[in-house]
């Protein structure tokens, strides 16, 4: 595969500060204006109060990952 280099990186950074602030701000506006929409699935306090972080987090990083190595190392 072949990738072209880089020549200009200080204006790539400074565009992605600039579409990470568009993007923040445009989900923003979309929470603000579906806010009532997803009102009904909150859950209710018996839900939250019986949940723990084992339920929620159940995702483990290190299984994501290839483990590809040489078996001599």
């Amino acid at each position: 595969m072949f990738q072209l280099p880089v020549n200009n990186l200080g204006s790539l950074r400074k565009a992605r500060k600039t579409v990470k602030k568009i993007l923040s701000d445009i989900g923003l506006e979309y929470c603000k204006e579906h806010i009532e929409d997803f009102k009904q699935f909150e859950p209710n306090d018996f839900y939250l109060k019986n949940t723990t972080w084992e339920d929620v987090g159940l995702w483990d990083p290190s299984l994501t990952k290839n483990q590809v190595g040489n078996g001599l190392c």
